[in-house]
């Protein structure tokens, strides 16, 4: 846990934000890249991202607020401290519906649009994984295992400080790295448009409802106590529709492809 890396004069400036814009600068070089390859506009994708972005802080923090909304109810002004704590299945929520809205309105390809971000958005989560690993925050619960780690900061419960807990952090941080590296496979072999961003939807709430059961910051609220956290329900809502589209686009592009390999047969 190194909460400070160093100071600007009297400023300390923080490892988790230094890992954020980390994040953030590489998902969205990420996303140009490859949009440059799949015959999109570097500039325009490399914009939208920011905007994404924006607009995936907004859903990320009105998830927060959503799982405490009993506190913010009681303390409505610091509803607009989006500073102070997102829960990061918000953010890709209202990210989409923005990218989709946005893809439209500008006539973009909307699923190759969506192939190039979910990338980025796998590799941006990676290093804000280990953001939160070093901040101190988003940590698991007690744990006898040997690569439990000690948590001292004010992050952390009171309860749970000093004691081995689940480095989740790193459970979702690994998890991501093999995604990202899955995603890049699959997005030079895609079949139709659209199988990247779709199979991303598909793993992610898989791995995040998976890493739940680990964690023990209360934070994130429960919508059944001890049984279906937050988190996990949106992972559900993600998830579903993700495999459904999934399957229907499978098959159209099946069909298409026999569609053409039959005219082909016909003029040979």
């Amino acid at each position: 846990m190194v909460p400070q890396l160093f100071r600007i004069g009297n400023h300390p400036v923080s490892s988790y934000s230094v890992l954020l814009v980390v994040a953030l600068v590489t998902s969205c070089l990420v996303a140009s890249r490859l949009a440059r390859k799949d015959g999109l506009d570097p500039q325009q994708i490399f914009l939208l991202s920011w905007l994404t972005i924006l607009a995936g802080f907004i859903g990320a923090r009105l998830l927060q607020v959503c799982a405490q909304l009993s506190y913010f109810l009681e303390n409505p002004l610091e509803i607009f401290l989006v500073w102070d704590g997102w829960a990061f299945l918000g953010g890709p929520v209202i990210s989409l519906l923005f990218v989709i809205w946005y893809a439209r309105r500008h006539r973009l390809p909307t699923w190759k649009v969506l192939d190039v971000f979910s990338v980025g958005l796998a590799v941006g989560d990676m290093v804000g994984r280990v953001g939160c690993f070093l901040r101190g925050c988003c940590y698991g619960r007690p744990t006898h295992n040997w690569f439990g780690v000690r948590l001292y900061g004010q992050e952390v419960d009171a309860s749970l400080r000093g004691i081995p807990l689940h480095p989740t952090q790193l459970y979702e941080a690994g998890g991501m790295l093999v995604l990202f590296v899955a995603l890049l496979w699959l997005f030079q072999r895609r079949s139709f448009d659209g199988q990247v961003f779709l199979g991303f939807f598909i793993v992610y709430p898989v791995l995040r409802s998976a890493i739940e059961c680990f964690r023990g910051d209360a934070i994130r609220g429960y919508l059944v106590q001890d049984i279906l956290s937050t988190s996990q329900f949106v992972s559900i809502l993600m998830f579903i529709p993700a495999v459904t589209v999934y399957a229907l686009r499978r098959k159209a592009a099946s069909l298409a492809a026999k569609r053409v390999v039959g005219k082909a047969g016909l003029f040979s």
